[in-house]
């Protein structure tokens, strides 16, 4: 999934992040694949 792959890319686990964090990774993953 790319959203996790973004956040363990950046040394981070998906549990230390916080939902704001979540959520940017998101955006940036969903506007990589468009």
């Amino acid at each position: 999934q790319g959203v996790e792959k973004r956040i363990k890319a950046e040394g981070k686990a998906l549990s230390d992040c916080s939902l704001d964090e979540l959520e940017e990774a998101w955006q940036q993953v969903k506007q990589d694949e468009s």
